[in-house]
């Protein structure tokens, strides 16, 4: 290994330079020689495909057969401030989870692109080209050196980034890594948008190691699996796994929503992280509701949130008692409207341990945004966490990742 004086900001002569006011020491250890990386560039067909649940399932599984594991993310856009630094959010969730704490957060994260960024690159009025691809370069071997293997998640679809010169497939082929491409399930559209990112990669050079379908509906796995295989077998690229579309993983947290909604918590702030696998919006009378919450499986359903009015003193009780007689019951309560619940229903959400958010939107404004929204896995969503690597690690073939 080298130790370089380099020095922090633009290039020499480039747009928005200025005198250095300090230089930094920095180890920079030596290139691995090309085709003998241990990593994976790991990419996806398109925005909530599910990458960054796939890549804690390959860190979790490669941890035990390989022994260290880093993670890079070259490109990051969602961002957040960290060690006086901007650093993607998926860097610092990987990070926090698997205890990363020996890899700098400048290696893990070295390019992070605002919302302004693209236009003041074309304005001249950011770092060129050359300087990104330095900083990942140099971001990725520091991280390899130090890693056993190293897993590096791309940004979007293979081509974001292109404005300034860094989409995925050429940063793979700027890092000579090969790629696995993770599609959402399916067999003809899935196929198609594959077919559209490894025709870019192919295009520059870069290896497609293998796909990753996630998201396939349960009843049609074993159709998916063995389809899919076959459409691909015409790329010579094979499966690598067929991960099952879990409700679960696709609803948001608590956390999410009061976050969403700028909400009241009224109870259960301990259990901010609950998933649930179904919703359920009650607007009918409280006989109904009464004999829906004793005979209707999916009412009973133990994961559930339950929307209504907070002038629904009747649902809301109802309700209370029927999961204080089930102390196994994960649910939670979301109040909405003008009407804002009274302190009686307060207390009695308190004592329940009962978790319950409130809103003044309207019940079915309420609905509409939460069922719209796509949620993103974040360090403190611990449920999430646990039940994605459980998902993805029965479901990879981790040889195909080595």
């Amino acid at each position: 290994k080298l130790q370089f004086l380099y020095l922090i900001g633009p290039t020499y002569g480039a747009p928005g330079w200025v005198e250095p006011r300090r230089w930094v020491a920095r180890t920079i250890p030596p290139p691995v020689p090309m085709g003998k990386r241990k990593a994976i560039f790991v990419a996806a067909t398109g925005q909530h495909i599910g990458k960054t649940t796939v890549c804690l399932g390959v860190v979790e599984g490669l941890l035990s057969r390989v022994g260290s594991v880093g993670f890079v993310k070259p490109v990051g856009q969602r961002h957040m401030m960290a060690g006086g630094r901007a650093v993607d959010n998926d860097v610092y969730l990987m990070r926090e989870r698997f205890g990363m704490k020996h890899l700098d957060l400048k290696d893990m994260s070295p390019v992070v692109l605002d919302a302004q960024y693209t236009r003041s690159f074309l304005d001249g009025e950011s770092p060129g080209l050359e300087t990104m691809q330095n900083r990942v370069k140099e971001g990725f071997e520091q991280v390899a050196a130090e890693s056993d293997f190293t897993v590096v998640e791309g940004t979007g679809h293979m081509g974001v980034g292109s404005v300034v010169g860094l989409n995925n497939a050429a940063v793979a082929k700027l890092l000579d890594l090969s790629v696995v491409i993770v599609s959402s399930g399916g067999v003809g559209s899935a196929f198609d948008e594959i077919s559209l990112n490894l025709q870019l990669c192919r295009a520059i050079g870069v290896d497609v190691r293998g796909v990753v379908l996630n998201k396939v509906h349960p009843d049609k796995l074993v159709m998916v699996t063995y389809y899919m295989s076959k459409a691909l077998a015409q790329y010579n690229v094979p499966l690598l796994g067929c991960i099952p579309f879990s409700p679960i993983l696709a609803s948001p947290s608590l956390s999410n929503i009061q976050e969403l909604l700028k909400c009241q918590v009224l109870a259960g702030e301990a259990c901010m992280d609950r998933l649930f696998s179904h919703r359920r919006l009650v607007a009918t009378t409280s006989d109904v509701y009464y004999e829906l919450l004793h005979t209707c499986e999916q009412a009973t359903e133990k994961s559930v949130l339950v929307i209504t009015p907070a002038a629904r003193g009747d649902v809301i009780y109802a309700t209370i008692v029927k999961w204080m007689d089930s102390p196994d019951t994960a649910g939670a309560m979301m109040l909405t409207g003008s009407t804002p619940p009274s302190p009686e229903v307060q207390l009695l959400l308190r004592r329940a341990n009962i978790p319950a958010l409130y809103s003044q939107l309207p019940t079915l404004e309420v609905t509409q945004r939460i069922s719209g929204f796509t949620p993103k896995t974040s360090s403190t969503d611990d449920a999430r966490i646990d039940a994605s690597v459980d998902l993805v690690q029965s479901c990879l073939n981790y040889d195909g990742f080595l």
